[in-house]
């Protein structure tokens, strides 16, 4: 007798992230992929080497008056949403995932977004007997699991202090190049030596030392790791997020245009 399969529609599937959820998906036997988002033209281009006859490609709009009728007629069991920037949106997408029966899971890095998910989301999962999982990307997803795999080596835990460090030649989507530029020269509160107090987003870098790769300067993020560890371990005095950029030059940038930016010009991010 034959399993039926799971479908699965990526939200964003043409992207960045989406496109490559969708390759590895499309490998994988007993699902049937659903690559949806607003220009299903451009997945030949951005799916190289996918055999696209075994994926279906489906036209959705997240800010259309019909997508939660649209998505409902996709018969997905999970969506997968991977269409950021995650600033600023609100949970209508997950909120119409829940009332078609689906499962949901973002790969959201937004502060506010992640922060206030399970207010929002938790009722209506439980209500429909449904999964719904935010932040399941490199943070906080990741980046809370090697805190929580280091912390039993300590008898008390009082400060988190990570780095990411990219490689300049990692591609980037323009809506993690959206999200990354929200918070420029924008202040937000960390909790530092107790308590909260106000950061400027890649203001002020500073030289950091790695292991197995060069110096670098790093330059404060704002990521949902600021609220959720705070909480996930009471007790910390300082949690800190910082990105430091492969090049110099464009760390420096970066400072610079939040200087001006903090100076009150309205620079277009």
């Amino acid at each position: 007798m034959q399993q039926e399969s799971c479908r699965v529609l990526v939200l964003g599937g043409y992207g960045h992230f989406g496109a490559r959820i969708v390759r590895a998906l499309a490998t994988t036997p007993g699902i049937t992929v659903i690559a949806a988002g607003r220009n299903p033209a451009q997945a030949p281009a951005n799916l190289p080497g996918v055999d696209l006859s075994r994926i279906e490609l489906c036209w959705l709009d997240t800010a259309d008056p019909a997508f939660a009728d649209q998505l409902a007629a996709t018969g997905a069991q999970l969506v997968i949403h991977t269409a950021g920037p995650f600033q600023g949106q609100g949970y209508d997408v997950a909120l119409a995932c829940l009332q078609a029966g689906m499962h949901y899971i973002d790969l959201a890095d937004g502060r506010e977004f992640v922060r206030d998910f399970a207010l929002k989301v938790d009722a209506p999962a439980r209500a429909a007997g449904r999964s719904a999982i935010s932040g399941a990307s490199t943070l906080p997803a990741l980046s809370s699991a090697v805190v929580d795999a280091l912390a039993p080596q300590f008898e008390r835990l009082q400060g988190i202090d990570m780095v990411i460090a990219p490689a300049q030649a990692t591609p980037l989507g323009m809506a993690t190049v959206r999200a990354v530029l929200s918070y420029c020269g924008k202040p937000f509160d960390c909790w530092i030596d107790g308590r909260w107090q106000p950061v400027i987003g890649w203001a002020d870098p500073q030289p950091v030392r790695f292991a197995q790769i060069a110096p670098r300067l790093a330059a404060a993020c704002d990521v949902p790791d600021h609220d959720l560890l705070v909480q996930r371990y009471p007790g910390v005095l300082t949690v800190r997020f910082r990105a430091a950029l492969e090049l110099p030059f464009l760390s420096r940038c970066l400072a610079g245009i939040a200087w001006l930016r903090r100076c009150g010009l309205p620079l277009p991010m």
